[in-house]
């Protein structure tokens, strides 16, 4: 939780339509959900936009920390990223 707490002050704060206590019994949520999934791993692709930069810099590394799932997020260029999930559809390989 104390990862979450970080969050919460780094990031959330005063954003959220929900008060204090509300932001941590949500991030509690998280926590107890993640539990039987800690230690896998989740590839993400995305395009290279402004909002997939903050989800690639911020957001995975925080939900790395908060739940022990480790999340690997590539940013490509749009191309790229159709190229890649053809080539994985195509080949059932996880890429």
């Amino acid at each position: 939780m104390d990862e979450a707490k970080a969050f919460l002050d780094k990031e959330i704060g005063p954003l959220s339509t929900l008060d204090r206590p509300g932001q941590e019994a949500e991030m509690q949520w998280f926590i107890d959900a993640a539990k039987p999934f800690a230690g896998m791993d989740i590839k993400v692709v995305s395009e290279t936009i402004a909002t997939h930069e903050y989800e690639s810099q911020v957001l995975a590394p925080a939900f790395t920390a908060i739940t022990g799932i480790k999340v690997t997020h590539d940013l490509l260029q749009e191309g790229d990223v159709v190229e890649k999930i053809q080539t994985q559809m195509q080949t059932g390989q996880n890429l």
